[in-house]
């Protein structure tokens, strides 16, 4: 009994002294009181778990809701997203070509420009003789014959003929293909068929615009390539 008497006077002392708060007190008096009457179980206190006071929760909820706000936001914009592009929306169809008299009255313009050209007597003449040459090496390939040739300031044109639009469109790649000693752009455009047709006749256009301004070096005759076979006329 004398350890029960001891507890009780340290009690009584600190209750008067006042050094404690209340709520302090009470927890002591009560687990002092609790000691006096129980004997000591040391299995029963390794068994008991004391709760620890938890922290502060405001700053975690206030950062819960941050995280809200913001996937509330990412979800406002994926939903404006898919509004404007509609996911079962049709594609747009790809832009349709220009009919075939478009290209024919571009070329049309092309050749009336050029015979509006006046004549550089410094560059026009030996510029036809090229082109007059390179056009005649390939005319048994290319399966045609040459009519006419021109070169005057900037531009150049050839008239050719074949004996018909198989030959034609066997052959007309040659004069886009192949290279000339006259390095400018070429383009020809085979007239519409017709029904009549013997004869076909194109006129193949060189612009040399670039090639002039580069001082229009001729590409010498060591590194043109082979003349090709002659073309096969599919009919």
């Amino acid at each position: 009994m004398k350890p029960t008497t001891s507890r009780v006077t340290v009690i009584a002392v600190a209750i008067a002294a006042g050094t404690i708060s209340g709520a302090l007190v009470s927890l002591g008096v009560a687990g002092l009181i609790a000691r006096t009457k129980e004997p000591h179980d040391a299995r029963r206190e390794a068994a008991t778990v004391v709760p620890t006071p938890s922290s502060n929760p405001l700053p975690t909820l206030m950062a819960l809701g941050g995280v809200r706000d913001d996937l509330s936001k990412i979800g406002e914009r994926v939903e404006r997203l898919e509004a404007s592009h509609p996911q079962n929306a049709a594609p747009e169809p790809p832009p349709s070509a220009p009919p075939a008299s478009f290209y024919h009255q571009r070329h049309e313009e092309a050749i009336r420009q050029h015979r509006a050209e006046s004549i550089d007597p410094s560059w026009g003449p030996q510029s036809t003789k090229l082109l007059t040459a390179d056009v005649e090496r390939l005319k048994a390939a290319g399966g045609y014959e040459l009519k006419t040739a021109d070169c005057r300031t900037a531009t150049c044109s050839a008239t050719i003929e074949w004996p018909d639009r198989a030959h034609a469109v066997a052959g007309y790649p040659l004069l886009i293909n192949f290279p000339f000693h006259s390095n400018c752009e070429r383009s020809i455009l085979l007239p519409e068929a017709s029904q009549d047709e013997s004869k076909v006749q194109a006129t193949l256009l060189l612009d040399c615009n670039s090639w002039r301004a580069d001082g229009a070096p001729v590409i010498p005759d060591s590194v043109m390539p082979p003349l090709p076979v002659m073309a096969q006329a599919s009919r």
